[in-house]
């Protein structure tokens, strides 16, 4: 059993996206950002819940994660198009990481209020807005037009994992350690995709083909979205 296991590992290997280097160091901080940015979510909750009894402002902790979406998404997948792509995830993910350990360390300090809860999740909310397009725009950079399919399932897979190891990964550091200690957890993860991007050669990670303006770039993503 062992080595047609052994052997079925390798053709799955072989026939992979993940096969290719850069590819494979991409993925992977990939994963780090999603599992810092889901341990995130579920730490500000709990937190939130700890501050004040009201149901009201933890729903808002989630309207704080999820509205900079539906505020700036348009005008993230514009600048994705329009600016290199490598800078735009770097600028991301060093504003997630210091947000989320701005927030760890106040809550570790005993100085964290709900304003300052839902002012900084909000903020890390935004980072994430901005880094998703560039992240899935980069995709194509690293496989051929025949991988791309399974390149984008992966990365999809990924992301699912990561909502699901995420909040139950969080919920047990703050269990265990405190909010504050998780958070700081979380922001941890961030590192993983700074270190990926860090680490591609710039030819890697290209520049959009295209320049564009980005009011043109925000138009044009209105007309997809309505047809």
């Amino acid at each position: 059993m062992t080595a047609p296991l052994a052997s079925l590992r390798t053709r799955w290997f072989e026939s992979s996206p993940l096969r290719h280097a850069p590819f494979r160091l991409f993925y992977f901080g990939s994963v780090g950002a999603a599992l810092g940015y889901t341990m995130q979510a579920t730490v500000a909750a709990w937190l939130m819940a700890t501050l004040t009894p009201s149901a009201l402002m933890v729903a808002l902790v989630q309207t704080a994660s999820t509205a900079p979406s539906l505020l700036f998404g348009l005008l993230a997948g514009a600048l994705a198009d329009i600016v290199d792509r490598r800078r735009v995830i770097l600028v991301t993910q060093i504003v997630l990481l210091i947000a989320t350990l701005l927030l760890g360390a106040a809550t570790l300090a005993g100085l964290t209020g709900p304003a300052t809860l839902l002012a900084l999740t909000f903020l890390i909310g935004a980072g994430f807005t901005f880094y998703m397009p560039a992240q899935q725009a980069s995709i194509n950079e690293f496989v051929s037009r025949a991988e791309l399919a399974r390149a984008v399932a992966l990365g999809a897979v990924a992301f699912n994992v990561a909502r699901a190891v995420g909040p139950a990964l969080a919920g047990g550091i703050a269990a265990w350690l405190g909010s504050g200690s998780a958070m700081l957890a979380s922001a941890l993860f961030f590192t993983l995709m700074i270190v990926a991007v860090r680490g591609l050669k710039t030819r890697e990670l290209a520049f959009p083909g295209v320049p564009e303006r980005l009011f043109s770039g925000v138009q044009s993503g209105l007309r997809y979205a309505r047809h």
